[in-house]
């Protein structure tokens, strides 16, 4: 009876605001390709575009490049007689390529290329295939899971851990500081931090970081991690796994589990996950299409499927998001290859805007603790303030320096002098400033002992 009390005041008092996204001017061109990865640079001076492909029955799989397609062009315009095609015919090691890397400076031009069971490849300036295995380069493993471009070198996850491909000095090294803690395990996934370039590793029972002089396993988990699939953004670590989009919070050490995703009544493989705009993470599955989560309001806002009226994407498998130009997505599916331009999203505003999400909620205060979470879209100050209904201040959670991004606390149903407060509903206003930017959150928890 207590417990669907709080339950009638919550909904008495939850403000809730619903706003939609909607996706513009997409194409997609069928080419019966299996697409396991994709890229796009102009650096080089030409724009160009390179899939890799799993091996199926509609062709022959390898690397594909197409040059002079800019970001403005249609796939329509796209020939197949203009692809150039890099096979076991011309050197590749296998024709099952699970993941690419591409480097251009200066005329430089590598294709990292990583195949399912046969070690790398390097295709040079898109001539010379060079095969680099265990056999003959001392690569730990041929099972190639992951490769992340880091400056001019390549790190190469492998189902016996990690090693480094120096490009300009083309060769395989191994870092002994990385192996005393993955040598010999199965690496799946790879992240990097832009903000201060370390590198994290995953494996399916820990979260690993590297920051060129150490390595540290920040937390054990117990996943089943997709290949290639982790971001870093907005302060955390984001993965996906067979069971759905996990993410790890790096100020607070601890994994978060986002479920269920947008229109999905079981939880989603994730296969890639990218950010978009200031405020958004997309997630690629292998079952449901792209999902969009909007970190600012907490909440899964839009999904781009093959079954979707209106962006109807070349399959639901999709097994990677390329998104280096905001608006514009390449996304490389089971079937072929998708061009997906965004046009409308929500921004965060300047002034009361800020979602607080509150779980669990009701909270029963004997069962652990509650977890209270905003997104700010810029570092600053911050307070966050759990008020009774009659305007009574009971507990202050944060009166400190923000960073932008999840901000998260906990709650143990106390006041301020350590006591337990009564049952009902609370308030808890979070409030952040940073330069121009004012904004102000109100959520509702119902407490329940």
């Amino acid at each position: 009876m207590r417990y669907l009390i709080a339950l009638i005041f919550l909904f008495i008092f939850q403000n809730t605001i619903l706003r939609a996204d909607s996706v513009q001017n997409y194409s997609y061109v069928d080419i019966g390709l299996d697409v396991s990865d994709i890229k796009y640079s102009d650096k080089s001076g030409f724009p160009t575009l390179i899939a890799a492909h799993h091996l199926d029955d509609n062709f022959v799989g390898g690397v594909s490049v197409y040059f002079n397609f800019s970001y403005t062009d249609s796939l329509t315009d796209i020939s197949n007689s203009g692809w150039i095609r890099f096979t076991t015919a011309n050197g590749l090691n296998s024709n099952n390529v699970e993941a690419i890397e591409y480097y251009s400076s200066g005329g430089f031009d590598t294709i990292i290329v990583g195949t399912s069971s046969a070690g790398i490849n390097i295709i040079k300036n898109y001539g010379t295939v060079e095969s680099k295995t265990k056999t003959n380069s001392g690569l730990k493993d041929d099972t190639i899971n992951d490769l992340l471009l880091v400056g001019s070198e390549c790190y190469i996850a492998t189902n016996s851990g990690v090693n480094k491909y120096e490009i300009r000095g083309d060769s395989i090294t191994s870092v002994p500081v990385i192996d005393s803690f993955l040598d010999g395990k199965i690496v799946k996934a790879m992240a990097l931090s832009n903000s201060d370039s370390t590198i994290w590793f995953l494996t399916d029972s820990a979260i690993y970081y590297y920051d060129n002089n150490s390595v540290v396993l920040v937390k054990s988990i117990n996943f089943t991690v997709n290949k290639g699939a982790a971001e870093v953004s907005h302060n955390q670590l984001w993965f996906g796994t067979t069971s759905g989009l996990k993410s790890y919070d790096i100020k607070t050490n601890t994994v978060i589990e986002y479920y269920p995703e947008y229109g999905t009544s079981v939880a989603a493989s994730v296969s890639d996950i990218a950010s978009f705009k200031e405020n958004y993470i997309l997630i690629a599955t292998k079952n449901a299409g792209v999902m969009r989560y909007d970190l600012s309001r907490n909440k899964w806002d839009a999904q781009y499927a093959a079954s979707s009226s209106t962006v109807r994407i070349a399959s639901n498998n999709v097994q990677r998001i390329f998104n280096e130009k905001d608006e514009v997505l390449f996304l490389a599916t089971d079937n072929n290859f998708s061009k997906v331009t965004i046009t409308a999203y929500n921004t965060p505003s300047t002034s009361t805007d800020i979602s607080v999400v509150i779980y669990p909620n009701p909270y029963i205060s004997a069962t652990g603790q509650c977890i209270i979470e905003f997104y700010s879209p810029v570092s600053g100050t911050g307070s966050a303030v759990i008020y009774n209904l009659f305007g009574e201040k009971e507990k202050t959670l944060l009166n400190s320096s923000i960073s932008a991004g999840i901000n998260r606390m906990t709650w143990q149903g106390k006041n301020d002098a350590g006591n337990e407060v009564l049952n009902g509903v609370y308030v808890v206003k979070v409030k952040v400033q940073g330069g121009s930017y004012k904004g102000q959150g109100i959520n509702r928890v119902a407490v329940v002992k």
